[in-house]
């Protein structure tokens, strides 16, 4: 028994081991190596915006904004605001007029979207620049964020939408930020709230700054985290907007794990690599910024790999795993054959102290 709890632990760590992953672009949990969709799928994000097409008509995309708390919260990779309560609101935070229809993600309308989470990615530190997660005709920006949205059909919220897999369960807007003297107030007023998880009352303050009336880009892509699901359709709107240089150290400074280690996120970042189109479309709103693309970008590569140290990387677990069990399978029957002669004995001395009774 305890044998086999030993190798539950070894096997629930190994497991745990294998399913956090990193924004190392070299390392063997980064976004290089990661598996299942983020490798075989042929509609991934984040890409380069470039070749548009302009949309004929327009679609209008509306947001709604309303009063409401947000728990702030650092996930080890990002700084994600997250609405609350999140599905007491009977009306609709995003309208996207059969825009999910144009870019291939839903055969039908949506009876509207919900708002889940705001998460924001950013760059390596020594490149303030390249924080950004999609590009703009070549060009990243010091910071993305993302406002997740799920299909109001899917009653059960973002987890029920995202486990669905329905093409059209997400839509998610993206936002590119350029660090000024002053910037967006609601960021403002969610990194003053970190480092402590918290609930802040959101009264006036509007997080998308009249976004309705600006250019966008859409396009059907997936999620940037594993498993890199081919769900959502992507809005991703065109002249940034302003984070303030205070609100800009908070997130360099946040921590992959706060109070347990020192290690920022800002080392690695957290931006996966642009993925290819793959003769997807992209759409713009606006019929004047469409620009070509650069037929000469070459994909993010990591030095080659020792083929011998990746069989080391996959004996050496191996060999400890065999002589583990091996070890403990001896140490069983050990301890076996130890109470095996211990029972005998004690039989034996039972039987020389009997003692019959006198025949009366």
């Amino acid at each position: 028994m305890r044998a086999f709890a030993l190798l539950l632990l070894v096997a629930t760590a190994t497991r745990g081991l294998s399913a956090e992953f990193s924004y190392n672009r070299c390392a063997r949990n980064g976004p290089l190596y990661w598996g299942k969709q983020c490798q075989t799928g042929k509609e991934q994000s984040p890409i380069d915006i470039c070749d548009e097409k302009t949309m004929n008509p327009r679609r209008s995309i509306f947001i709604e904004n309303y009063e409401r708390q947000w728990m702030v919260t650092n996930t080890g990779h990002a700084l994600k605001f997250t609405p609350q309560p999140t599905y007491n609101f009977t009306g609709t935070d995003l309208d996207l007029q059969d825009l999910a229809k144009l870019v291939g993600r839903s055969d039908d309308s949506s009876p509207g979207w919900m708002l889940a989470q705001i998460h924001c990615h950013l760059g390596r530190k020594e490149e303030r620049g390249e924080g950004s997660e999609h590009a703009l005709h070549g060009k990243r920006f010091p910071l993305e964020c993302h406002a997740v949205h799920y299909n109001k059909r899917f009653g059960g919220g973002l987890s029920a939408a995202a486990s669905s897999g329905a093409k059209d369960a997400l839509a998610v807007v993206g936002f590119f930020f350029e660090v000024k003297d002053e910037g967006s107030p609601f960021l403002d007023l969610m990194t003053n709230a970190y480092p402590t998880d918290m609930k802040t009352l959101e009264s006036s303050v509007d997080w998308f700054e009249n976004i309705n009336d600006r250019e966008y880009y859409a396009y059907n892509g997936g999620l940037t985290t594993p498993g890199c699901n081919e769900i959502v359709t992507w809005i991703v709107i065109e002249k940034p907007m302003a984070v303030s240089k205070k609100a800009m150290e908070v997130f360099q400074a946040m921590k992959v794990r706060p109070g347990k280690s020192d290690e920022i996120i800002s080392k690695f970042g957290s931006v996966r690599p642009l993925q290819p189109h793959n003769k997807r479309t992209i759409y713009s709103s606006s019929s004047g910024n469409t620009k070509k693309c650069d037929v000469d970008r070459k994909p993010e590569q990591c030095p080659s790999r020792s083929i011998v140290l990746d069989l080391l990387f996959l004996i050496i677990p191996v060999i400890l795993l065999g002589f583990t069990c091996v070890y403990l399978s001896y140490t069983f029957k050990v301890n076996e054959n130890k109470t095996r002669r211990e029972s005998y004995v004690q039989l034996k001395q039972t039987r020389h102290e009997y003692v019959p009774p006198m025949a009366s």
